[in-house]
């Protein structure tokens, strides 16, 4: 009977401690409404837009940088290669997406501190 209750408390604690690590990164990766997406071509940087609000604008170079439910991504540019589209969407502060042939950045900026990626 005793070893009973012990194996009940620790498969509870496991349980609770999966369920702590699954929500923890859904708490923690919660975009503040002081993220913002910086755009810069040649250099020079031509827009920042907020992270929270949905909208799409085009560089003078004819890349277009869509803003969709918290994350950004190149969605359309004149480059032969198109790579920066396939970048794919950026959700974490510092996060870039780059298209050399038109010299255009996205970048996520925030002036929250962000996660740890890893530990060297």
């Amino acid at each position: 009977m005793r070893k009973h209750v012990y194996d009940m408390a620790v498969c509870a604690a496991v349980i609770l401690a999966a369920a702590l690590l699954l929500v923890f990164p859904l708490i923690n990766n919660i975009k503040s409404s002081s993220d913002t997406v910086t755009i810069t071509v040649n250099g020079e940087q031509i827009a920042t837009l907020p992270l929270s609000r949905d909208t799409s604008f085009t560089c003078p170079n004819g890349v277009t940088v869509a803003i969709e439910n918290g994350t950004a991504r190149i969605s359309h540019s004149p480059c032969p290669d198109r790579l920066c589209v396939k970048t794919g969407r950026l959700t974490k502060n510092g996060q870039t997406a780059v298209c050399l042939p038109c010299k255009t950045v996205v970048k996520i900026e925030s002036h929250k501190v962000s996660e740890v990626d890893g530990i060297v």
